[in-house]
C-alpha cells in the first residue's frame, strides 16, 4: 500500500512547502529581539522608556502648570465672594483698595451666585478677563439683584500669583457695568 491515496496526503503534509519551512527564494525573517531577552536588559529597556515618558510630559506641562495656579487663584477669589468672605477676597487685589471698602455694608450684603460667564487668556498669558454674574442682595432688601463684572486679572512675576487689578465688584449699583477704571 505504498501508493495509496493516505500515503500521499501524509507525503503533503509532511512535505517541506506544507510545513513552512523556509523555500530557496523565501527571504529570511528576522529573528525578534535580535539577541537574548535578560532581566537586566528588560530592566534597562523599561527605564529608558519611564524616562523619555516623564521627560516628554515635563516638557508639555509647564504652559499647564501655570494655568493650574491661574485656575486655583481665580477660584479661591470666586469662593471668597461667594461665601462673603471680602476681607479674604481684598487678599487677591493688587494695589490694595483705596479708600478701604465699607466692610459692615460688604458683611451685610448675601451673595447667593457667582457664575463665571466667559474668559479670555491674552497670548502672552501673563493677562486674563473674566465676565462674572454675581447675584446677590443687598442689605435691607428682599430682592435679589445681579451685576456684572468684568475682572482684569494679570500674573504678578515678584509674588509668583495671580492678582485683580479690577477691584472687588460694586455692589451698590444695580446696572451692569461693562469696565471698572483702575
Amino acid at each position: 500500500m505504498l501508493g495509496s491515496r493516505h500515503d500521499r496526503r501524509q507525503k503533503r503534509r509532511n512535505g517541506r512547502w506544507i510545513l513552512g519551512e523556509r523555500k530557496a527564494w523565501a527571504p529570511r525573517m528576522p529573528v525578534f529581539p535580535p539577541h537574548p531577552v535578560t532581566l537586566a536588559s528588560t530592566v534597562v529597556t523599561v527605564k529608558a522608556l519611564v524616562g523619555f515618558a516623564c521627560l516628554a510630559l515635563l516638557s508639555a506641562c509647564a504652559h499647564d502648570l501655570e494655568l493650574m495656579k491661574m485656575e486655583e487663584q481665580v477660584n479661591g477669589y470666586g469662593s471668597a465672594i461667594r461665601w462673603n468672605l471680602f476681607k479674604k477676597a481684598a487678599g487677591y487685589l493688587d494695589p490694595p483698595p483705596v479708600p478701604a471698602p465699607d466692610w459692615k455694608a460688604l458683611a451685610e450684603t448675601k451673595v447667593t451666585a457667582y457664575s463665571p460667564q466667559y474668559r479670555e487668556v491674552l497670548p502672552s498669558g501673563k493677562a486674563m478677563t473674566q465676565t462674572v454674574e454675581i447675584r446677590y442682595i443687598p442689605p435691607c432688601a428682599v430682592v435679589e439683584k445681579s451685576l456684572i463684572d468684568q475682572q482684569r486679572w494679570r500674573f504678578d512675576e515678584d509674588g509668583n500669583r495671580w492678582v485683580l487689578e479690577s477691584g472687588l465688584p460694586e455692589f451698590n449699583q444695580t446696572l451692569a457695568r461693562t469696565q471698572r477704571t483702575p
